[in-house]
């Protein structure tokens, strides 16, 4: 439920200002966006033979001998494959790069075949990470990668495809892929070049009233970071555990690499100051 307090001007120029390369705003985007997701998904794999029949995004699979994951954007092709799609825009990882794709990808495979289902039922995965810097170091748009052996040959039967979009890629005749990627990363929708990505992101800062549409952008984000902070507060004092939750999840958001200061503060209830003190702690 949206919350009764007004959203003051600096937060509606924080939500203004949100590309759709931005984890809050690719949420908002695609989530149910099928003709976006299609064509983003056409776009990288170069494939006009994909359907998209169903796209939910933050979806949360917990593991409770492990590591849970929650991904950006989980999609279902009309064939019944599984498409999921991160963004990992912070650069400060390139080392686990791959690990996380792998994971992630197996994540995906194990959830969708069902307890007493033979493996032949497995459904094929393709896990994309659009990234902003150039993995392969080819000056590629796109690096897909799938399994093969000693000899190049590749593995029949392979049910999982890695995709790294170099979303930095840029060309001089404006192929499709490279106006999807400068979109990804435009904030002015007239400037914006695809019009479906365009549609996309005018669905975010547009159509409704702004008040109603920053509710729910608050909203969502305020959930994914302050669930847990929430318990904190309950168990430590209301007053004292709320503010450790909120510097907790300060800490956090810095460490991605996705959020500016006053996002971070707006969001958490901290001041600037604070969001600035934690930051030098943390090096940044």
């Amino acid at each position: 439920m949206a919350s009764d307090k007004p959203v003051d001007k600096r937060t509606i120029e924080l939500i203004m200002n949100l590309r759709l390369v931005d984890d809050l705003c690719f949420s908002c985007a695609f989530e149910d966006n099928l003709e976006g997701v299609e064509f983003m998904v056409r776009t990288i794999l170069s494939r006009d033979d994909i359907t998209i029949v169903n796209a939910k995004t933050q979806k949360k699979i917990p593991n409770i001998l492990g590591h849970s994951v929650i991904f950006d954007l989980l999609a279902v092709e009309s064939s019944g494959d599984i498409i999921n799609i991160e963004m990992q825009l912070y650069t400060g990882c390139k080392e686990e790069l791959v690990p996380r794709m792998e994971f992630y990808a197996s994540a995906a495979y194990l959830r969708f075949l069902g307890k007493g289902e033979t493996y032949a039922n497995a459904r094929r995965v393709y896990t994309i990470f659009i990234i902003d810097y150039d993995f392969g170091g080819m000056n590629r748009p796109v690096y897909i990668y799938s399994r093969k052996d000693q000899y190049g040959a590749a593995l029949n039967g392979n049910m999982i495809t890695l995709t790294v979009a170099n979303s930095s890629y840029r060309d001089t005749i404006e192929t499709e892929i490279s106006k999807l990627y400068s979109d990804l990363h435009e904030k002015e929708i007239s400037r914006m070049k695809c019009p479906v990505m365009r549609k996309s992101l005018e669905n975010v800062k547009g159509g409704e009233i702004m008040e109603a549409k920053a509710y729910r952008i608050m909203d969502q984000l305020r959930e994914e970071f302050l669930n847990e902070g929430l318990e904190t507060g309950r168990r430590e004092g209301l007053m004292e555990g709320r503010r450790k939750s909120s510097e907790q999840i300060a800490e956090r958001m810095l460490k991605t690499g996705e959020f500016q200061i006053e996002q971070i503060a707006s969001l958490t209830g901290l001041s600037v100051s604070d969001v600035n003190a934690i930051a030098s702690r943390l090096g940044r």
